[in-house]
């Protein structure tokens, strides 16, 4: 029977009964579960099939609590999949173990009083889920009463039970092992939501403190003798301190993990990203798929973002069944799924602005970027003033992927896809570009062309070129002048109402002018005539050429004939590669900040 294209199907066993596509993951089922480590947890960016993999763990995991030992459930789930030919595995590990399982993803909110109100209800839902817990003949009252508290979430809100609610995971498997007489498995799927949301909500100190004791299970000392092993997803990486101190066996997996047996158990790998599209009849859209959905890369294999796969794929069959002519124009999916972690990250776009980070641009640029990426970051390192934070932050939400480590906490990273440089620059790039329109160079380059201020003019244009200008301007062969034009024309875009009028190639005299623009209130004109010099060595030579032909060729006319316009100043710019020279003559009314501020303290001298 030929299987259903599906996206957004978190829950396996629905999965598997609607008949549609699943990528086979069960071959990580042993590692995982084998493993020595007590703990393990993953760190993936969003929409990467965590999820899907951890519903998959509880349904080949979980044993029947009406026939312990019975596995005809997963006989039939799994059929047909790898982990079925490892029968050693399957007769030590399938239906064998009580599981609970909790997802975190919901518990967000602007203050902490209601993160624990959704937290209530997620921990509510996953204990209802065991209801034999409330009639087992192996549980006292006292079990059964917890029972009661831990599946209701009206109990759970409650100020004296505050201990179920903390304890949750340590009382839930404590009952499971009491009835089963075994150990039970804790699956805790994006666990660092709520500390991510509680970092955006400045409620951070309050939920560390509560999650000392919600995750107490992950000490041995606390619970060995009722939990076999805890697997834990989220975004960021899990940092041994704070709430996991004192945590042993622990094992955090990242994109940045080399040598182990887990880089390709989220996302797709090219072969199954092609065994996908061919399931379907897509090959001919492998290229699409590939320039817009691959590029990334964890620990040393080569990953297809699976949402995005499946997304198109959705799409392609509605768009050949429509029969709409042409090819299918690949979609952005991943736009709507960045918003977690967007805040934290523009959090840092200011320290870049003031570090003048030119790593910024060159990723866009499609540039392969070497930066320092503090991979021990966690929300409660979070301060913005750390790039490697920044940098960090991307990685882990998907935004970048690291090509290779090129030293202690280096690695060469770069935007993986089509799809994801569209999202950097929309969001990431552009929240730069804002950060230094409001507080940065640009709003003082502003202030400086309109007072006059030449030595302001030039240190503020010169900042702006090392931050922006990569050397693609330079190198702009046709026309090199005209790049730097378009630059300047786009920093003064940025500044909304702080200037008017702005005007490229006008004809205001005998020629064209670079630029013209005024003050908002129309009594400042200013005209900036652009030279690029071949070596700084002829900067004055070509300041002085650019003034002069601002004045020979009357590019100021208008405003000098204009009584409105009470001060007009001609600028002189000289620039190459990343720097420049600023000359400025003033064409109408006083001679410029500098030289008021020089007549005003010799005015103070005088007296």
């Amino acid at each position: 029977m030929r299987k259903e294209a599906s996206c957004g199907i978190a829950a396996f066993s629905e999965l598997i009964d609607s008949n549609c596509y699943y990528v086979d993951k069960t071959r990580f089922l042993r590692p995982v579960f084998t493993r020595m480590e007590r703990t393990i947890a993953f760190a993936r960016p969003r929409r990467f099939g965590k999820t899907l993999t951890m519903s998959m763990f509880k349904s080949f995991l979980e044993i029947d609590p009406r026939r312990p030992g019975h596995t005809d459930v997963q006989q039939r789930l799994f059929k047909g999949l790898d982990v079925l030919e490892d029968h050693d595995f399957c007769q030590k590990f399938m239906g064998q173990f009580p599981v609970v399982c909790i997802s975190l993803k919901d518990v967000c909110a602007e203050s902490f009083d209601k993160a624990m109100i959704k937290l209530a209800r997620a921990e509510a839902e996953a204990s209802a889920q065991l209801g034999f817990l409330a009639t087992s003949d192996k549980l006292d009252a006292d079990d059964k009463a917890t029972y009661y508290k831990l599946s209701h979430e009206s109990e759970l809100e409650k100020g004296e039970n505050w201990g179920c609610l903390s304890g949750f995971l340590g009382k839930l498997s404590g009952l499971l092992a009491k009835h089963f007489g075994r150990k039970a498995i804790v699956l805790v799927d994006e666990y660092d939501v709520p500390l991510a949301k509680a970092f955006e909500g400045d409620y951070y100190d309050s939920m560390v403190k509560f999650y000392n004791d919600f995750m107490y299970v992950l000490k041995e000392s606390g619970s060995a003798d009722q939990i076999f092993k805890i697997v834990m997803t989220g975004c960021l990486k899990v940092a041994k301190a704070s709430i996991f101190t004192g945590t042993n066996n622990f094992t955090p997996n990242t994109v940045l993990s080399m040598g182990t047996p887990f880089s390709a158990m989220f996302g797709f790998t090219p072969d199954e990203t092609k065994r996908y599209l061919d399931a379907f009849g897509l090959s001919d859209h492998a290229r699409t798929v590939r320039e817009n959905y691959d590029g990334y890369r964890f620990g040393n294999e080569e990953i297809y973002n699976p949402w995005d796969v499946c997304k198109y794929v959705v799409a392609a069959l509605d768009w050949k069944e429509s029969g709409t002519s042409g090819n299918m124009p690949a979609g952005n999916y991943w736009v709507n799924t960045e918003s977690q972690g967007t805040l934290a990250i523009k959090r840092y776009v200011a320290v870049l602005v003031r570090e003048g980070n030119q790593s910024v641009q060159d990723l866009s640029d499609g540039k392969d970027t070497k930066v320092a990426i503090h991979d021990n970051m966690r929300h409660g390192t979070l301060n913005g003033e750390n790039a490697g934070d920044f940098w960090a932050l991307l990685l882990h939400t998907g935004y970048l992927t690291a090509l290779q480590s090129v030293g202690e906490n280096e690695y060469v990273v770069r935007i993986p896809n089509i799809e994801i440089k569209q999202c950097y620059d929309d969001s990431i790039k552009a929240a730069f570009y804002d950060e230094l329109a409001k507080n940065g160079g640009v709003s003082a380059f502003t202030r400086a062309l309109l007072e006059g201020d030449r030595n302001a003019i030039e240190a503020t244009f010169q900042e702006l070129l090392l931050i922006y200008v990569s050397q693609r301007h330079a190198a702009a062969k046709a026309s090199p002048e005209i790049a730097y034009e378009f630059f300047v024309l786009g920093v003064l875009a940025n500044l909304g109402k702080g200037i008017a009028n702005v005007k490229s190639e006008a004809e205001p005299g005998r020629g064209f002018a670079d630029i013209m623009l005024t003050s908002p209130t129309g009594d400042i004109g200013v005209v900036i005539e652009l030279k690029v010099s071949k070596s700084t060595g002829s900067f004055k030579t070509d300041v002085e050429a650019a003034l002069n032909q601002i004045q020979d060729r009357k590019y100021a006319v208008n405003f000098i004939s204009n009584s409105f316009v009470k001060h007009v100043y001609g600028i002189g710019m000289a620039c190459c590669g990343k720097s420049c020279s600023i000359g400025l003559k003033v064409l109408k009314g006083g001679s410029g900040k500098q030289s008021r501020r020089r007549r005003a303290q010799e005015d103070c001298k005088a007296q």
